[in-house]
């Protein structure tokens, strides 16, 4: 009875990981740690909040207010199975919801990697647009980077700063929300899943 126990919680285990690889960001336990430093205005905040889910049931209230222009939104010391899934990555992909009071404005952003060892180090991407465009719509969009060139030269055991840059044309306040930061890492494939059942049976039949 016991043995089987050990069985299923390790194929619940493998399930969790599984569901769980890519995500980064998820905001049900609050901003975890996303915040606009005081070198880059400290002017936008961040709080939880549960308009514009896509995904739980939080995300992460933005409040850019009217005046503020290029700004960045960063979380520090990405770290373990973060910083593990962002090795493997090509894409960044956050969740955005615009509400229709933005419908006249517009976003561009590049994301960045910065180590935080050995001195620091600045690495960005291109600038993309990712708002809703002059006379564009509002609503539920999802922003991707390609950071293929960030992460490609990760090294492994290391904590590094994550981010991405918000700009807009409109001087009015201005209020978004974001949702599930999360990267394209690969889920574990079946042949993983397989040995992994393997030895299960191993430790099964060793345990008789």
């Amino acid at each position: 009875m016991r043995n089987r126990s050990v069985l299923l919680a390790l194929g619940l285990l493998t399930l969790a990981a599984q569901s769980q690889a890519g995500l980064l960001y998820s905001f049900e336990t609050g901003t975890e740690g996303w915040y606009n430093p005081s070198w880059s205005g400290g002017d936008v905040t961040l709080t939880q909040d549960t308009v514009g889910v896509t995904d739980g049931s939080h995300s992460a209230r933005v409040d850019y207010p009217a005046g503020a222009g290029f700004r960045w939104l960063m979380v520090d010391n990405v770290s373990g199975a973060r910083a593990d899934d962002l090795m493997l990555a090509t894409q960044l992909m956050i969740d955005m919801y615009l509400p229709v009071d933005f419908q006249d404005g517009w976003f561009n952003g590049k994301a960045f990697m910065q180590e935080m060892f050995g001195g620091w180090s600045w690495r960005e991407i291109g600038q993309i647009t990712y708002g809703p465009g002059n006379g564009g719509l509002a609503g539920q969009r999802t922003v991707t980077f390609n950071i293929s060139p960030l992460t490609s030269v990760m090294v492994a055991g290391q904590p590094y700063r994550l981010g991405f840059s918000i700009n807009a044309n409109n001087a009015q306040n201005r209020v978004f929300y974001l949702d599930n930061i999360r990267t394209d890492t690969p889920v574990p494939e079946p042949a993983t899943l397989a040995a992994l059942a393997i030895g299960g049976l191993a430790l099964l039949r060793r345990k008789r």
